[in-house]
C-alpha cells in the first residue's frame, strides 16, 4: 500500500518522460534513413526537442524529475568525455622529427594545438567582446570572450564516436582541442564572474583545492588498484558490476565536491571521468562499453532533446535587437574559433582541416552554462542570453552535418593489416612471426640483444631493438610502439610478465599475453591482470585433441592455422555450435562478443559480430571463414 500511494503522484508527470523516451528511440532510426544529409543523432535530438518544446507544439512540460535527468545527462556526458581521453596520445613527448619544423611539431601535438587554438580565439574574442561592451550590449567583455571561446565537447565527442574517428590521431586531436577549450573556459568562467561582481573571490582558490583532490584521489586509486585484491576482481561482472558502481559513485562525489567549492558541476564530472580513465587501465575498454550504454542509451538523449525543448524562440522574435545580434555572434564564432584551427593544414589536407575547423566551432553545454551565469550576475540581458543559446543550437546542428560531409572516412578495420608485437627473437618467436605474416598480419620482433635483432633482420624479419626493462626505450623518435596485440615469448618469466604489464598499462595495448613456464609465476601474472600462457598446459591441450582425433596428422606437422573469424552470415546467426556442421577437424577455442570472452560449448549460440577463434588444417579454417563471412545479396 505504501508503494502504491507513493507512486501515484508521479503517474501524472510520466507523460512527458514517455514522450522523451519515444523521441530518443525514434531519432536514431529516422536519422539512419537520411544517409545523404548525414545528420548526427545529437543534432536530430535538438531539432525534435524544438519541435515538441516551447518553440513548437509545447508537448513536454519540464518538472523536477525531468530537470534532474537533464542535468544528470549533461553531467554524465562530461564524465564520458573525460573517460574517452587517451593519455597515451596526450602525454607523448614533444620532439621535433627530422624534416619537420618546430611549428608543425607543435600543431601535430594534440595538447599544444589545443592551447594554441584556444589562445588565439581568446585574443580575438576579447577584441570582439570589447566592441559589444562599448555598444552597451554586454556588461563584461571578458565573460563574453569566454562564452565565444567555448567548444562543445558534449557535441564533438558523440560526433567523433559516431563517425568512427575517435580512436584515430585525427579524432584525438579534435577531442583534445575540445577538452582544452572546455576545461580552460570553465576555469576562466569563474574568474570572469568573480571579477564582474567585485574582484577575485575565494572560489578561485577552491578550484585549486578541487584539482588537488583529483591528484590525491589518483594516488589513492593507484594504491588500491595495485593491490589486485582477488575478491574485488570477482565482483567486476555479473550482478555486482563493481566497476560501474565505483565510476558512478566517483562521478557523484565530484559533483558534490565541485558544487561545495563553488565550481561548475560539469567540471567536477569531467575530472571524475579523467580520473577513472587513468585508473581503469586494462579494464578501460570494457568499462567504456558499459558506461556508454547507460549514457547514450538513456541519459544523454534526454539532455539534448531538452536543450531544444527549453529554447523559446519567442523571446528573440519580439526583440529586433536580439534577433539582429544572432548573425553577428554566429559569424564571429565561426571566424574566431575556425581560423586558428586552419593551422592543422600543416599536417592534414584541406578537407580534414576545414572539417576540423567547423566541428571545433560547435558550441553547446558550457556555452549555455556560461550564458546562464552571465544572466544571473547581470553581465548580459535575457535577450543576449537567448541569442547566445540560439547560436549554440545552430552551430550544434550545422557544424556536425558539415563535418560529416568533409571529414575523412574512418579506417576500414577489415582492410587494415593488424599489427602484432612479439618480445623475443628465439625459434618460438620466429615460428609465430612466420605463421602470422603468412596470414597477412604485420609482425614486429622486439629484443634487447642487438646482435639477435640484426640476425633476425638478415633472415627477413621485421625486428627492432627495445629494452623492455626500461619502458622509455619503447619510444622511437617520439613514436610509441602501437600494436593490436602483443606477446612476450622470452625464456625469462619475469621479463615476459613485466613486458606484458608495460604494454597493457603503459601503452594501452588491449590484447596482451605472456609465456610463463613456472606455475608460481602464472599466479603472479593473473594477480597483475596479465593473460599467461603455460607451454606445458597448452601442450597437454593439444595432445588431448590429437588423442581424440587420431586421424589428424596436420597438427603434428604444424600444417595448421589459428585464426579469428567474424560471424557475418545470417545463416549462422542465432545457431548453436552443436547444430553446425564444422569442417573436418576444426576446433573452436573461444568466442569473443564485444569485450566479453566466452568459453564455448555445444549450447553456445553465435551472434552476428562474434569473433570465433578456431584452429585446424588450413583448408578447414579457409572453409569456415568462407561460411561465416557470407552476407545476403544487396
Amino acid at each position: 500500500m505504501t508503494y502504491t500511494a507513493a507512486a501515484a503522484p508521479l503517474s501524472a508527470d510520466l507523460s512527458s518522460l514517455v514522450i522523451l523516451m519515444i523521441l530518443a528511440l525514434a531519432v536514431p532510426i529516422v536519422v539512419s534513413r537520411l544517409p545523404y544529409i548525414r545528420l548526427p543523432i545529437v543534432a536530430g535530438e535538438i531539432i525534435v526537442g524544438m519541435a515538441v518544446g516551447r518553440s513548437g507544439l509545447n508537448l513536454i512540460q519540464p518538472d523536477p524529475a525531468i530537470e534532474f535527468l537533464t542535468f544528470f545527462g549533461l553531467a554524465y556526458l562530461m564524465f564520458i568525455s573525460g573517460l574517452e581521453i587517451d593519455f597515451n596520445v596526450l602525454l607523448r613527448p614533444l620532439k621535433v622529427a627530422e624534416g619537420q619544423s618546430f611549428i608543425s611539431t607543435l600543431i601535430s601535438h594534440p595538447v599544444a594545438f589545443g592551447h594554441l587554438a584556444l589562445g588565439a580565439t581568446l585574443v580575438g574574442g576579447l577584441l570582439f567582446s570589447t566592441f559589444l561592451q562599448q555598444a552597451g550590449l554586454v556588461g563584461s567583455a571578458l565573460l563574453m570572450a569566454v562564452i565565444i571561446s567555448t567548444t562543445s565537447l558534449t557535441v564533438v565527442l558523440p560526433v567523433l564516436k559516431e563517425s568512427g574517428l575517435l580512436k584515430t590521431d585525427y579524432g584525438q586531436t579534435l577531442l583534445t582541442g575540445a577538452v582544452v577549450a572546455d576545461f580552460v573556459t570553465l576555469i576562466l568562467l569563474s574568474v570572469a564572474a568573480s571579477l564582474f561582481v567585485g574582484g577575485l573571490s575565494s572560489d578561485i582558490l577552491m578550484l585549486l583545492v578541487l584539482l588537488a583532490l583529483v591528484a590525491v584521489s589518483y594516488r589513492m586509486g593507484k594504491t588500491v588498484t595495485g593491490l589486485k585484491l582477488e575478491f574485488l576482481e570477482t565482483l567486476l561482472g555479473g550482478t555486482a558490476q563493481l566497476g560501474v558502481r565505483a565510476a558512478l559513485a566517483l562521478m557523484l562525489i565530484f559533483i558534490f565536491i565541485a558544487e561545495t567549492v563553488g565550481a561548475e558541476a560539469i567540471l567536477g564530472t569531467f575530472l571524475a571521468g579523467v580520473l577513472v580513465s587513468l585508473l581503469a587501465s586494462r579494464q578501460r575498454s570494457e568499462l567504456h562499453e558499459k558506461m556508454d550504454a547507460i549514457g547514450f542509451g538513456f541519459l544523454v538523449p534526454i539532455f539534448f532533446i531538452m536543450v531544444g525543448v527549453n529554447f523559446d524562440v519567442g523571446i528573440l522574435l519580439t526583440n529586433p535587437q536580439g534577433l539582429a545580434l544572432v548573425p553577428l555572434i554566429l559569424v564571429a564564432t565561426y571566424l574566431l574559433k575556425g581560423l586558428p584551427v586552419l593551422a592543422l593544414r600543416l599536417i592534414y589536407g584541406w578537407r580534414e582541416t576545414l572539417a576540423a575547423s567547423l566541428l571545433l566551432s560547435t558550441q553547446m553545454s558550457v556555452t549555455i552554462a556560461a550564458a546562464a551565469v552571465g544572466l544571473r550576475i547581470g553581465a548580459i540581458s535575457e535577450t543576449v542570453q537567448s541569442a547566445i543559446v540560439l547560436v549554440a543550437i545552430v552551430t550544434s546542428i550545422v557544424s556536425p552535418v558539415a563535418f560529416n560531409k568533409l571529414a575523412p572516412s574512418p579506417p576500414e578495420e577489415e582492410n587494415r593489416k593488424k599489427e602484432f608485437g612479439i618480445l623475443g627473437t628465439n625459434k618460438h618467436a620466429r615460428l609465430l612471426a612466420t605463421n602470422l605474416t603468412a596470414q597477412g598480419y604485420r609482425v614486429t620482433l622486439l629484443d634487447s640483444n642487438r646482435r639477435k635483432v640484426e640476425a633476425a633482420q638478415r633472415e627477413g624479419f621485421n625486428a627492432t631493438w627495445a629494452d623492455i626493462r626500461r619502458p622509455e626505450t619503447l619510444a622511437q623518435d617520439g613514436q610509441e610502439f602501437r600494436f593490436d596485440g602483443f606477446i612476450a615469448v622470452t625464456g625469462n618469466d619475469q621479463i615476459n610478465i613485466e613486458a606484458a604489464r608495460v604494454f597493457s598499462e603503459g601503452l594501452g595495448t588491449e590484447d596482451v599475453f605472456a609465456i610463463v613456464h613456472d606455475a608460481k609465476h602464472v599466479q603472479l601474472a593473473e594477480r597483475l591482470g596479465i593473460r599467461a600462457i603455460n607451454p606445458f598446459t597448452a601442450s597437454v591441450g593439444l595432445a588431448n585433441y590429437l588423442l581424440r582425433n587420431p586421424g589428424e596428422t596436420a597438427l603434428e606437422k604444424e600444417a595448421f592455422q589459428c585464426d579469428d573469424v567474424e560471424v557475418r552470415s545470417p545463416d549462422y546467426t542465432g545457431v548453436a555450435l552443436r547444430e553446425l556442421q564444422l569442417p573436418h577437424y576444426l576446433l573452436v577455442f573461444s568466442v569473443r562478443r564485444g569485450e566479453e570472452r566466452l568459453l564455448p560449448d555445444g549450447d553456445t549460440v553465435l551472434q552476428e559480430g562474434d569473433h570465433v577463434l578456431v584452429v585446424g588444417p588450413k583448408e578447414a579454417v579457409k572453409e569456415w571463414r568462407g561460411r561465416m563471412g557470407r552476407r545476403e545479396p544487396g
